[in-house]
C-alpha cells in the first residue's frame, strides 16, 4: 500500500489534525479499518484516535482519495464526531433499539 500525504492541516480548537491524500494499491480497496492501522503505524498516532473519514476510490486506477482525521484525545473525538463514525471504527455506543410493539404499548 503506497500512501501519499497531500495536505496536513492541524486545527487547534478541535485538537485534530485533519489529513488528506492518495492511496495506490493492488488487487481490492483497502478497508477503513486497514487504512487506519497503516496511518497509525506511519505517523506514529494511536490507533483509537485515527478516523477515517472518507475513502474514495478512483474509477479504472488501483488508487483512492481519503481524508482521515487524527485527534488529540479520545474524549475529544467523542466530543465532536458523531456516533455512526465512531461505531464505524468500532468505538461508539450502540443504542437499544426497542421493537414496534413496546413503541405500540406506551401509545
Amino acid at each position: 500500500m503506497n500512501i501519499q500525504i497531500i495536505n496536513d492541516e492541524k486545527k487547534q480548537l478541535l485538537k485534530k489534525r485533519t489529513l488528506t491524500g492518495k492511496l495506490g494499491y493492488e488487487g481490492k480497496t483497502p478497508g477503513r479499518l486497514e487504512l487506519r492501522k497503516e496511518i497509525a503505524h506511519k505517523l506514529n498516532a494511536k490507533e483509537e484516535l485515527v478516523l477515517v473519514k472518507q475513502l474514495k476510490p478512483d474509477y479504472g486506477n488501483q488508487s483512492a482519495h481519503f481524508i482521515i482525521e487524527i485527534y488529540d484525545d479520545a474524549e475529544t473525538m467523542k466530543q465532536v464526531e458523531q456516533n455512526y463514525m465512531l461505531l464505524r471504527h468500532g468505538q461508539g455506543e450502540q443504542k437499544e433499539s426497542k421493537p414496534a410493539e413496546e413503541a405500540a404499548e406506551k401509545k
